[in-house]
């Protein structure tokens, strides 16, 4: 059994050596077939870098250095997001300032397909009109040790920090003046303001799953406080927006009457549900809300975020209490996971 083990550990290391040696090659081909002359190719064949490594570095080193900024976060977010995006969603994500509170033209690039161009091959679109990177070996490079001071340090990604830029970004993008309108019809949600702003839907569909791996900073508080807080603007401003655009059929009575503890609780905002309790202790912490009409407690088990139903427990919640929408209490849902809440507040 441990030969056959270590027979494949050694055939899948081949298979990845193969594999890298492979994306070499065709780098190199790529390389020698711009060439147009017997001579330039000789002397590019004599130019041809020994590793994969060095052949990133020269690629990076192609770069027009005005276009560093938008390449780098264009590989930043190929290699981080949790799903493939568009070339238009890609284009919107590289022009995403913290600092500004509306997205328009000035700032959108002329045209996504511009990243395409600028990025030396690093990137690729398929017939889906979705894009990626080119080769997995290219996040191995750009997360390397070596590239971390090499000569073309500037491209180097840490991948520990990934999730936190992401969600900031997400939220920023979130809480832009574009969105403080709130909620629209379901046709002017599909033809209208998912078209004109591209990103919104990864936004909304992702910030708090790369938001539950992180520890949250000042700058990072800001944002969910100003998005919660739109809620009070009309068709609840940047608040009803995200939850329009997180789900779609959702009715509009329900985007009226959902508190942000629901939403924090089912996606397991461990630090966010607290800030909430903390900053309002008169709140309904049994309050519906969702699609399922259910309370926070509910849906935190319903999703198995204990963590936050143990906090919600210990703030009040009530275990015993049944909603309409699913008609079992968090105590029964619980059972068969066995899971005991602590203490409530009235213990």
């Amino acid at each position: 059994m441990l030969m056959d083990r270590q027979l494949i550990h050694t055939q899948q290391s081949l298979i990845l050596s193969d594999s890298r040696r492979f994306r070499w090659v065709q780098l190199s081909l790529d390389n020698l077939s711009t060439q147009r002359t017997a001579r330039s190719i000789r002397e590019a064949l004599h130019r041809l870098p020994g590793t994969l490594r060095e052949t990133y570095a020269n690629i990076l080193e192609r770069i027009t250095p005005s276009d560093w900024i938008f390449v780098r976060r264009a590989l930043f977010w190929l290699s981080f997001a949790y799903r493939p995006l568009t070339l238009a969603e890609l284009g919107e994500a590289v022009v995403i300032d913290l600092s500004s509170r509306v997205l328009d033209d000035d700032m959108r690039l002329v045209s996504p397909q511009i990243l395409l161009q600028i990025s030396q091959g690093l990137i690729t679109q398929d017939r889906s009109g979705n894009v990626g990177l080119t080769h997995s070996s290219v996040r191995d490079f750009l997360t390397s040790r070596w590239i971390r001071t090499s000569r073309v340090q500037y491209f180097s990604l840490d991948p520990s920090i990934a999730n936190q830029i992401i969600m900031r970004s997400c939220l920023a993008y979130l809480c832009l003046d574009n969105f403080q309108s709130g909620y629209v019809s379901s046709r002017e949600l599909s033809w209208q303001r998912l078209e004109s702003h591209p990103f919104l839907e990864y936004a909304a569909q992702f910030w708090a799953l790369h938001g539950k791996s992180c520890t949250f900073s000042g700058r990072d508080w800001q944002l969910v406080r100003r998005l919660f807080s739109s809620r009070s603007l009309p068709r609840r401003g940047n608040f009803g927006v995200w939850v329009q655009t997180l789900i779609p059929d959702v009715a509009i009575a329900k985007i009226e009457a959902t508190q942000p503890l629901y939403y924090a609780a089912s996606f397991g905002l461990v630090q966010v549900v607290k800030d909430i309790l903390a900053s309002d202790p008169d709140l309904d912490i049994d309050a519906a809300g969702g699609r399922l009409a259910v309370s926070p407690l509910l849906i935190a088990c319903w999703r198995r975020n204990y963590e936050v139903a143990d906090i919600l427990v210990q703030a009040g919640a009530d275990t015993n209490f049944t909603d309409k929408g699913m008609r079992l209490s968090a105590r029964q849902l619980t059972l068969n996971d066995g899971h005991v809440f602590p203490p409530g507040r009235e213990s």
